[in-house]
């Protein structure tokens, strides 16, 4: 089941994998802002990405989790929480995960904010049309707009200047899922992404306690890669994996966790401050 899983992973990012040349080498570029959508927001991105360079790298040298998570902060991990998109006391994943809502845009579902440039050393200011949204004098680098997703968006600007020039493209943000079954390989046994202490296990901090999913386990790691490759693309992760299931016992049959209810009740009521 685990090789199944893995194969399945391994050819979902690899169907996803091409990007539209048209789009990359066009005079405007444009990047989703935050488009792992489990980590909630672009700064928490930006530091989960830092902090997993740093743990991949400290592996590369010393082939030892026990190591790297023992120093976390000699190998520039963080012990500060990562914010997600998983509710922590209904243990579900928030419904924004797949259908993100930017505050400005009317609490729409379904919209993500890019970031756009003139490509070429445009300076200056820039005319832009993106969509039905006009922006005239703003910026040619850097300009924000919030646009739906699966959509096709004309984009025209008019760079002002000595050397001015019109230039356009159409950009289309994807929507891409990866989900992740399995046991203990998958769920990130053994690795929390966060750790106030070695021992025990209450003061390990999970994605999701009670089947010990962590941000760290290969699945997490791989669908984030991918999506920083792929900026242009809206990636919602969740992993269902749960240590210790099985096929009959988890897939098949319920199953309530490594950690049950009323021992994650317990372990919170002993006033844990990981």
């Amino acid at each position: 089941m685990r090789h199944v899983i893995r194969l399945g992973l391994v050819c979902a990012l690899l169907l996803g994998a091409g990007r539209s040349a048209s789009a990359q080498d066009a005079a405007i570029r444009w990047t989703v802002v935050n488009n792992f959508g489990l980590l909630a927001g672009a700064d928490v991105q930006a530091r989960f990405k830092r902090d997993s360079d740093a743990y991949i790298g400290c592996m590369r040298k010393r082939f030892s989790p026990g190591q790297c998570d023992n120093g976390r902060e000699t190998f520039g991990l963080t012990r500060l929480a990562y914010p997600v998109r998983f509710e922590s006391l209904t243990l579900k994943y928030d419904p924004a995960l797949l259908h993100p809502v930017q505050s400005d845009s009317g609490d729409e579902p379904d919209h993500v904010t890019v970031l756009l440039s003139v490509t070429g050393g445009a300076r200056g200011k820039c005319d832009w049309t993106i969509g039905d949204k006009s922006m005239r004098g703003a910026p040619c680098e850097g300009v924000r707009a919030n646009v739906p997703l699966e959509q096709d968006i004309p984009v025209k600007v008019e760079v002002r200047g000595k050397t001015s020039r019109d230039e356009q493209t159409t950009m289309r943000v994807r929507r891409v899922v990866i989900a992740t079954l399995g046991d203990s390989f998958m769920s990130g046994e053994g690795n929390p992404h966060m750790r106030s202490k070695p021992q025990p296990v209450k003061s390990e901090n999970w994605l999701e306690p009670r089947c010990h999913r962590s941000l760290m386990t290969s699945s997490a790691l791989a669908a984030f890669r991918w999506a920083e490759a792929n900026r242009q693309a809206y990636v919602a992760y969740y992993n269902f994996a749960c240590s210790g299931s099985t096929a009959s016992l988890g897939v098949l049959g319920a199953y309530e966790g490594i950690i049950s209810s009323r021992m994650l009740d317990n372990l919170r009521g002993e006033g844990d401050d990981a």
